[in-house]
Formats: C-alpha cells, structure tokens, sequence
C-alpha cells in the first residue's frame, strides 16, 4: 500500500512536535510492535493467519487509517476522550492512541477517514488532520464519459471522494501579534481547516484545509469573527493525487478588529458587597411594610418570634451586607479554593470527588475565620486599628439611613444619588462605547513606529508615561478606592512606584541589559523561552502531573520579561520587611495585649459602648479552626493521590498563615494595604517539595489564601465594631454566609465544569466562547512556576535570578534604620509614617496591574486626600466617602448591565475607539536577533 503525507504549511514556532512522516511511521512502527507480541513464538502459523487477515482486510477495503491530533496535555484522560469518540463509530474495528507523536491509529474503511476527523473535531473539540491515507481527488465533472467509464475501474465514485484540499490566502490587517494569535485560534476551529498561517509584516493568513466551497468559508468566517468578508482567490492544493490544476481562485479579506469586546483588558468585573448593600435597603423597607407583626410563639411561651420586629434599621441593614459579603467579597465567599479545583479538573484533567473539593472549600474558609476571631483582640479592639475601607460603609449606611439637619447643600443621600446616576451613566463610554479611555497613551500617537517610545509610553504593554485612564474601574481594580487610602499611605506607594517603575526598570533594561531583558517585552507576564518566544509549559508535563526532566533540559529554561522579575523579588524584599516593620513598630503593644493587659489599654468609645454586649467565647472560634485542621489532615490521606499535599505540608501551611497573618493585619488596618505573600507561600513550599505542581497549589491556599479571608472576617468584624452590631450575630452572619457561599459557589462550578465542554481548554473551545477563564490560567501557569519547575532551578545556584534572594536579607534590613530615626528623633510625627512594606507595595501586583493603573490611583488620591483635604476639609469630611461608594456602585451596576445585555451576547462595537492602547510594538523585544512576528528585527 502506497501511503502519502500531507504536511501542513503551517509549522507552530518551536512546537517541538516530531514531522509528519515520523508521526506515521511511529504508527506503524507501534502496530507492527503490537502484532510482533501477539505473534510469539507461533511462527510460520501466525504468519500465515496474519497473511490470510491482511487479505482479508483488502477485500473488505479495511486499512490502517492514521490521523494527527493536538493533544493540549498528552495526558491519559485525553487519550481516552478521543478513544471513546472513535469506538463504536461504523467502520472502525479498533483505535491506538500514541499520545507521545500525537497520532490515533484505526483500524477500519478508507472511505470513512476524512468522517472519522470529522467526528474528532466535533466530540473532542480537537484539531484533527489525517496522515494516512490521503483521500483521493474527486474526478472532474467534464470527463468525456469514455474517459469516465475507464476511470471507474480503478477509482471510487464521485460521490464518495471528499472535496479537495484548498490554499487560500487571506489578506488580514493585523496591527500586533495577538490579532495574528486570535485570528488563527479562531479559523482552526472552523470545520475542514487543516492549518493556518499568518504573516503579520505582510498582512496575510494562509489557510489550507478540505474545503468543498470557499464562499461557504468566506460566510462561516464572518459569522464566526463577526468580520467583513470578501473573496478573490483560492486554489486547490496538487498535493493530491490525480489532481489537475483548474480550481477557481480566491482571496479572502477581512478587516479584524477585537473580536470581543474588552478581550486582551486587565481591568477585572468585580461585583462587590456595595451593590448587594444598595438591593437591600428597598426589599428591607418593603417586607418591613408587607410582612405580619403577628408574634409566634414556641415550647410553651418560653421562645418566640415574630416576622416583622419592626421597621427595616440599620443595623439589620449591615448585618445582612455582612452576610452577603461572605459571598462576593474576594475574601469571602468568592473562595480562591474554587479556582483551585477548576485547575485540578479543567487543566490537570483530575477525577477529583465533589466531597473532596468540598472538604477544600470549606476548610481554607473556615480555617480563615478561625484565625480571625483569635486576632479580635490586636486587629479590632485597639483604637489604631481603624482599617481605613470601613469609613467609606459607614458614611454609606449613614446616608441610607441617617435624616440629616438641614443645611446649606446637598444632603449626602442626594449627593450619593446624583454621583451614582452620573458613575452608571459614564462607564457606558470606558466600558462599552469608548474603551480607549481605559488606557489613554498618546506617546504610541506621537511615535508609531518607535519601539522604545511605545515601551516607555504604552498604558497597557509599558511603562505609561505620560499615560493616563478615565475609567474608575481602572483606577480603583488593583489598589482599591484612593478615596478611602490614608494620605501617608497614598505618599509611601508613590515612592515606591516612581523608584520601580522610571529608575530601577529603566537600568536595567535598557543599561544593563540584567536577566537578557531586551530578549522579551518589557512589561508581561508571560513566560519565555531564550529565544524570544512563548513557553509552552504543557511541553514539560507528565500524563502524572509531574515534571518530565528530559523534556524540560531538551526544552529549553524558563524566561521571564523584566518587570515581572524584578516585582517577584519585590515580593521577596516585602514579605521580610513586614515582618521587622511589625516587630520594631508594633511589637510592644502586641506583646502587651498577649499578656491579657487588654484592659488597662486604651479603649475609644466604639469598645466601651461594644463592650455591654456578651462576647463571643474564644473557644467558640477555636473549635471551628482545630475541627477545619483536623479534616484538612484528613483529606492528605484519604485522597492523597488527588491533593498531593501530604499531612506535614498542611501542618507547614497553617504555621506560616499564623505566623503572617497578624503583621499583614496591622498594615492592612492602618494603611489600607495588604501585602501579599502568595508568591513567598509558593517559593518556600517549592524549595520543601518540589516537582508536584497540585501540591504547591494547595499549600498556597491554606497558607496565604487562608490569610485573605481572615482579614476579610477581621474587616467585617471591625465594620460590626463601629455600627455596634452584638458579636454574637456577627458571628452566626459570617459563619452561615460563609457556609453557604461555599457551598453555592462549589455547586455552580461543579455544573459547569461538568457542563460546559472544554471549558477553559482555549484551543479546543469555540472562537466566540466566553468560558476562556484567564485568571485560572495564570493560577495553572504559577502552580507549574512554582510547583513543577521550582524555584531552585530559577532562583537556586547556578538559576538566572539566584541574585533576587538577597532582597530578602534587604526587605529585613530596610526598616531598621526608619526605626533608629524614630527613637533618635521622637518628636518628628511623619518618621513613623515612612512604612517600607507600602512602599514596596508600589509595585505590587504588576503584572497584571499596569504601571497606568497605579499612576492613576495616585494622582486621583492626592487630589482628594490632600489637596481637598487640605482646602476642603468640610466638603471632605461630609461628602469624600460618600463620593467613594457611590463612584464603585454606579460602575459596578453599569459594568453588570453591559456585560448581560451586550457583551453576553456577542454585541460589540468595532471601531477606532474600541481598540485599547494603540501601541503595537510595546510587546516588541529590542536584543538584536529575536525573531518575533508583527516585530522589526534588530
């Protein structure tokens, strides 16, 4: 049998994937293996058996049919997915997989190859190309019937030979590389395509594929890009055999923009507790009017109810918005355990139980609340634990509530209605109509064919000078509202920004080149090859989820772009100069209020009024957090396999939250940040246990994220504090929203996971699907950073960045001197304020925060917070809070509504206005050689 290879003109950049004709001949290869086996030594009988079965198959047009398929992971549950879709199917006696070439062998009718791709595409979502053998090509219609006669002796029927294989150019303007990436992934998904390349230089996508009728292409294309669509050429391929030249000829034009609105943005939708607080205040005054105020009684008179106490009051009010924030907060309810679990199942294609991710869920919250009520007595009692965000929801419900005095002006209920209708007005421009206000860059404007004026200039790929955004989302995404930011914490940040971002990353890109920086862009969080390119860390996985070693040293060490090296080792200087800021400056009163010395403390009004309420027993609390540690130990044996995370690693985990969580507090409570160490989490547990990726990702959930939702409980706690709300309820609130929330948001991931094929898998899934899930993307990324590669290889001797280590020992050092100054000079009151872990908090979070987002963030704090502070302090005092809320529900609501009634269903606007940045050679590298498309060669 004559077998013919189709190659594809289309070869991904450094894909590492073996040529067609080793993929067919390792199919081969691996059927001759399996019939050698079977053979044994039987000799001269199984010779003549396989002899009389190979003739067998000829008569009945039975063969070997070899196929290629982009296996995403090459692991087994992908095997047995396209497997399961071939067996059965008419025709097919039996299927091979060979996950290492990324070929399927079957075995069965000729005639039904092409379908078989086919069914490939449609049950896996996978790209399917076959190999072996090639369809023959159909006879042309205008055969003199003689010739047509004589041609089917030896040739099918028409009617069974599958269209030919068609080369069509597309001329495409692509203004960067990630057009070029999103067209691409888009037109391999539409049914026949085979391959597809683009040049981004010349404007051009070649498209090759079994594709009977160009302008059914053409139609296809458009509906699913939603792109203007014309026709010029195409030509069939004379790869086929018996095929003439005499195809009609086409060329494809399509004028791309975003395919989906806000698609490549940073700015995330958060919904938070501000809108669940506005819902509240009608639905309460309206079953305060409705409901009975008949009274219930029970067990004989000694306990009763009634269904309508009274009218609806304030602090029913913030106990609900209290409860409900278990569920949208990001520290409550919205459990960062969820995304976990989407990892585990949606990338490392896990058969993980629902009790178990349960048992997750639930445990990393509860653990967290647990900490909460044993810090009640250093995070919410003493009166410098104010935690700034507060002051905004209480001057929110006291405008809800509260019937001002008359006065000259606006009262602050009007105030807070006319700025929340214009917030819901405006963001339909940022949010919809006129994104580019999200990242104003002019500089891009003034120099379009600059690279180093793009990088300096972008808002959103560079450094954003000069750049600025209009959209409150944008300001407020990362760092939260600067409303309510202290202004000496506004002042710390912006040191730290401005050191970052227009000293320290300039030298070192373009000075001195540090980590072969000029290599990748300057501002992204992708990971790099040497060579300039993406990494595909799927290339360095085992179907076990461990780390292949040959693969990874054939492969090639992992890059990463400058920005976001130099702001992980910000993270290693930030986590150690928590720490000494906390015990040089806090330490005293901490180990006062340790010794039970509580109540000689000074005490505002808010503890003494809170004090005539019976407390919440310690104990209480305690429970809850030996009962969460005792099943999280539980679950690293019963489902060891699945978590990894063995029952020392849980116990190192809640080490690390206990001895973290109270210095963050104390930052977070008197400057409004919250230094993160999810990075330090992951680094430790790497260098203790490395190569097990799952692992790594848990660890960081039950040390840090644990944290996260701690200080969520404190902040509600504090909030609690100030409206007076009786501890008792605070914490039936917190605990049955927290179990609630969990439960709801498991259940709603579970059905989709369950649900939604191929959700989150970006190659397999429709062009225009929205269950893309880009956060959980990174969480996989970082869980392969950290857990499957290890930092020892990165930061270790001998590793590339083994030189940003020593900002541990820095951060550790750096606020020793700011204390020496304080206890030389007590009187200067601004020495103490000088914070280093704020300070380096400015330049937390890049990537994805951008250096536009936080530049914004300062400037409009440093109006508010001083310049009005300062000019203004009785406007400030009334309405500056009130300004704060009514700013993030107005875009919150907007932001909700845009994104059902429009951007749900595909309803988008393409025009000049739409497309954020318009700086395309920002993502561009400048060392001489790298070879990047949409990128001039240096």
């Amino acid at each position: 049998m004559e077998h013919g290879i189709m190659r594809s003109p289309e070869k991904p950049e450094d894909s590492g994937d073996e040529g067609e004709s080793d993929a067919v001949h390792n199919a081969h290869t691996h059927l001759a293996e399996k019939k050698e086996i079977v053979a044994g030594g039987e000799g001269q009988v199984e010779e003549k058996k396989e002899k009389a079965n190979t003739d067998e198959a000829k008569n009945n047009n039975n063969e070997i049919i070899v196929i290629k398929v982009d296996m995403h992971c090459q692991c087994e549950a992908c095997a047995k997915k396209i497997s399961k879709a071939l067996k059965g199917y008419q025709g097919v006696e039996d299927v091979a997989v060979d996950r290492k070439t990324n070929t399927v062998m079957v075995k069965g009718k000729t005639d039904e190859a092409l379908k078989l791709c086919d069914r490939i595409r449609h049950k896996t979502g996978r790209n399917a190309q076959l190999l072996s053998p090639l369809p023959k090509p159909p006879q042309e219609e205008n055969k003199p019937k003689q010739e047509e006669n004589k041609d089917k002796k030896t040739e099918p029927a028409l009617k069974d030979q599958p269209p030919p294989v068609v080369t069509m150019v597309l001329g495409v303007h692509m203004h960067c590389e990630a057009c070029a990436q999103l067209l691409r992934k888009r037109i391999r998904k539409i049914k026949g395509v085979e391959s597809v390349e683009t040049d981004v230089g010349k404007s051009q996508v070649i498209v090759k594929g079994v594709i009977g009728d160009p302008e059914a292409l053409a139609k296809y294309v458009h509906k699913k890009t939603r792109k203007q669509v014309s026709i010029i050429k195409a030509e069939s391929s004379s790869i086929l055999r018996g095929q003439k030249d005499g195809a009609h000829k086409y060329e494809i034009h399509v004028d791309i923009q975003r395919g989906k609105f806000g698609e490549g943005t940073t700015q995330p939708l958060t919904i938070s507790a501000i809108l669940m607080q506005i819902a509240v205040l009608p639905m309460g005054k309206f079953m305060a009017r409705v409901l009975p105020t008949r009274n219930y009684s029970l067990f004989g008179g000694r306990w009763g109810f009634s269904l309508n106490p009274g009218p609806f009051n304030i602090k029913e009010h913030v106990i609900i918005t209290i409860l409900a924030n278990c569920g949208v907060s990001y520290g409550g309810g919205d459990a960062y355990s969820i995304g976990a679990i989407t990892v585990m199942k949606a990338y490392y294609k896990q058969s993980l139980g629902f009790l178990c991710a349960l048992f997750i869920v639930l445990t990393t919250q509860i653990i967290g609340y647990g900490w909460a009520g044993m810090l009640r007595r250093y995070l919410v009692d003493p009166v410098e634990m104010w935690w700034p965000a507060n002051l905004a929801q209480v001057s929110f419900f006291r405008a809800l509530h509260e019937k001002e005095h008359k006065q000259k002006g606006l009262t602050r209920m009007q105030f807070f209605l006319i700025f929340f209708a214009a917030s819901f007005a405006y963001y339909a421009l940022p949010g919809y109509l006129f994104p580019i206000l999200t990242f104003f860059s002019w500089v891009c404007w003034a120099w379009p064919r600059s690279i180093t004026a793009q990088q300096v200039g972008s808002g959103y790929n560079g450094l954003g000078v000069g750049a600025f955004t209009l959209d409150w989302a944008g300001i407020s995404a990362y760092h939260g509202s600067p409303l309510v930011a202290p202004w000496s914490s506004i002042v710390n940040v912006g040191i730290g920004f401005i050191m970052f971002i227009y000293i320290i990353i300039p030298l070192c890109y373009w000075k001195f080149d540090t980590f072969d920086s000029r290599k990748f862009p300057i501002f992204s969080n992708k990971l790099f090859r040497s060579n300039g390119l993406k990494y595909d860390t799927t290339k360095i996985l085992t179907p076990q989820r461990d780390l292949n070693v040959a693969a990874y040293n054939s492969y090639g060490k992992l890059y990463l772009s400058p920005l976001f090296a130099l702001s992980i080792g910000s993270g290693f200087a930030r986590f150690t100069a928590t720490l000494t800021h906390v015990a040089l400056f806090h330490g005293r009163d901490i180990w006062k209020q340790s010794r039970s010395a509580m109540q000689n403390a000074k005490k505002d009004v808010h503890a003494k009024l809170m004090s005539k309420y019976k407390q919440v027993p310690e104990w209480w609390f305690l429970i809850l957090l030996v009962l969460s540690a005792a099943f999280s130990i539980l679950m690293s044996f019963i489902w060891k396999d699945d978590v990894q995370l063995p029952w020392w690693g849980m116990l190192f985990a809640f080490a690390l939250a206990w001895v973290v969580t109270l210095p963050i507090g104390v930052i977070q409570a008197t400057t409004n940040q919250q230094p993160g160490y999810d990075i330090i989490a992951q680094f430790i547990f790497g260098y203790v246990y490395p190569g097990k990726p799952i692992a790594n990702l848990l660890f960081k959930i039950y040390g840090r994220i644990s944290t996260v939702h701690a200080l969520a409980f404190l902040s509600d706690l504090k909030l609690g504090h100030y409206m007076k709300i009786p501890p008792r309820s605070m914490y039936a609130a917190q605990l049955v929203g927290t179990l609630v929330a969990g439960v709801v948001n498991l259940a709603v991931a579970w059905w989709m996971l369950g649900s939604i094929d191929n959700i989150c898998d970006v190659e397999s899934l429709n062009p225009n699907s929205p269950w893309t899930c880009p956060k959980f993307r990174v969480t996989f990324d970082a869980s392969v950073i950290w857990g499957l590669i290890g930092p020892q290889r990165l930061f270790g001797p001998g590793g590339l960045y083994r030189n940003l280590v020593w900002l541990f020992l820095i951060g550790a050092v750096l606020p020793v001197p700011v204390w020496i100054l304080h206890k030389i000079f007590p009187e200067n009151k601004w020495i103490p304020l000088i914070n280093i872990p704020v300070i380096s908090y400015g330049f937390a979070g890049m990537p994805p925060a951008t250096p536009t987002n936080i530049a914004s963030w300062l400037v409009t704090g440093t109006i508010f917070n001083y310049f009005v502070f300062k000019y203004r302090k009785e406007w400030w005092k009334r309405y500056n809070y009130v300004l704060s809320a009514a700013l993030d529900a107005g875009t919150a609501f907007m932001a909700v509504l845009i994104f059902f009634a429009l951007q749900n269903e595909n309803k988008n606007l393409k025009w000049w206005g739409t497309e954020i940045d318009h700086c395309p050679l920002a993502s561009c590298p400048t060392a001489p050689g790298i070879i990047v498309q949409g990128c001039p060669v240096h």
